[in-house]
């Protein structure tokens, strides 16, 4: 008796181990203590949906061009990082799924005898088959899942290149308005100490140095919002690229003379691609995918709502000593439930991303047409103000002669200057808005990365 219940006990114990040796051992990953930010390096293996970032050669000592910004803002992120483990997390889904259901194996002995019988014992094992009935299509949701989560990291990689892109844009016009300003702030200047020099000799009244003086504090005002402008746009970057706050980046600008109009994105191929928008825009192609997703699990809801089959074989001892052998098949009855319920939501599920993928696609046409409408007109008002540029510029230097042997007045110099300063301001303004809708266009249609903000005919 003590051999058998002995053996009895070795047999489970094996089978215990054999169990155990199958189990993934845990491992303690402790959260960190302090701060810990991105250098400027890039991972050009994150690159390959982005050709032309692939194949720039990045060399931060040179100074960051918009291609370099955008090669670091792919790599190191916050947001893109913490996407890539969301993928991670559907990769694992998809290996969950794959694999098969356990069978259920069940042991039963007795441990108190009474005199004169034997200890009984049952060894049971069973399998669900309607586990193996739903198993590929578990398999494809989850590899559909995979999939959307993929395209969900490619459209957010898109929309941080096209960030990038916006914040360079605004750093450089920001520059280029600064030099106008100061510029605009130089004359004043110049006018003021003129003017106090003229009040000492009773040449000018308080009044008309005070007025001069109130005109230079307004520009010096506005050269100082500009540089906190700045200042916030640089902090921006640094976020976007994963960096210290206090990071000093050397931006390098492909800096674009007044004379020459701003790139906007060609009709044409603003044409061809909303013509294929939906099979190539990266957010909606995982709306697809999504949809395909929730197509299976619809699937595989209606497939449950079959009775589970659970099928199992017994060997058993009563305490006589007599054996036996048995069959046992279980069915749940679908007579209250059936999954129904499961079957409506996973319906209704489905007809919401039916919903969801209409609407984002007649979105994203109607904002590609606003934006290029909008474009078309900022880029023809900017084609009349340039003609008032050129007709001011001519203007004052026509007067420069003449006010040089003070054959004009002064007050009316300096009007010319101010008028000329204000509209090159006027035109950089309209110059950014046509470069940033040039960027939004680009990443709506979801065009390759280009080295200016606007995409040359």
């Amino acid at each position: 008796m003590y051999k058998k219940n002995s053996s009895v006990s070795l047999n489970i114990w094996l089978l215990f181990t054999l169990c155990l040796s199958g189990c993934v051992s845990y491992q303690a990953s402790p959260l960190p203590n302090t701060t810990q930010y991105r250098d400027l390096t890039v991972d050009r293996a994150l690159l390959n949906p982005f050709p032309v970032l692939a194949a720039h050669r990045f060399n931060p000592a040179q100074g960051l061009d918009v291609l370099d910004v955008a090669m670091l803002a792919v790599s190191n992120n916050p947001e893109l990082q913490l996407a890539r483990k969301d993928t991670g997390v559907a990769e694992a889904q998809v290996y969950s799924a794959g694999l098969l259901p356990d069978p259920q194996l069940s042991l039963a002995h007795d441990i108190h005898v009474a005199a004169g019988s034997q200890a009984a014992s049952s060894v049971g094992l069973s399998y669900d088959f309607i586990g193996l009935l739903t198993h590929s299509l578990a398999k494809k949701q989850a590899k559909e899942s995979l999939h959307q989560s993929e395209l969900k990291l490619l459209w957010q990689e898109w929309q941080v290149v096209g960030q990038a892109q916006l914040l360079m844009t605004r750093l450089q016009m920001q520059q280029k308005t600064l030099s106008v300003q100061l510029q605009n702030q130089a004359i004043a200047k110049d006018r003021v100490n003129r003017m106090m020099k003229a009040m000492q000799t009773a040449g000018v009244t308080r009044d008309q140095v005070n007025a001069d003086v109130v005109a230079l504090q307004a520009i010096s005002s506005r050269i100082d919002d500009l540089k906190t402008a700045q200042q916030v746009a640089r902090h921006d970057l640094n976020a976007l690229l994963g960096l210290a706050a206090d990071t000093q980046l050397n931006l390098k600008f492909n800096d674009q003379d007044m004379t020459q109009e701003p790139k906007v994105v060609d009709p044409q191929l603003i044409h061809i691609a909303l013509d294929r928008i939906n099979t190539h825009r990266p957010d909606l192609l995982a709306l697809r995918a999504g949809y395909a997703s929730e197509d299976a699990k619809l699937r595989q809801a209606i497939w449950s709502q079959f009775p589970s089959l659970n099928i199992g074989l017994t060997q058993a001892k009563d305490s006589s000593g007599i054996s036996s052998q048995s069959l046992g098949i279980s069915l749940n009855l679908p007579v209250f439930n059936g999954n129904r319920g499961n079957i409506a939501v996973e319906k209704a599920t489905r007809e919401r991303m039916y919903e969801e993928y209409q609407s984002r696609l007649n979105q994203t046409v109607f904002e590609v047409q606003r934006l290029q409408a909008e474009q078309q007109q900022n880029v023809a008002i900017w084609q009349a103000r340039y003609l008032r540029l050129k007709q001011l510029q001519h203007d004052v230097e026509k007067a420069t002669p003449a006010h040089k042997q003070h054959l004009i007045d002064d007050q009316i110099w300096m009007t010319l200057q101010n008028n000329m300063l204000n509209q090159k301001l006027d035109l950089l303004n309209l110059e950014q808005t046509i470069r940033e809708q040039a960027v939004g266009l680009n990443t709506l249609l979801g065009l390759p990365v280009q080295q200016s903000s606007g995409v040359a005919p």
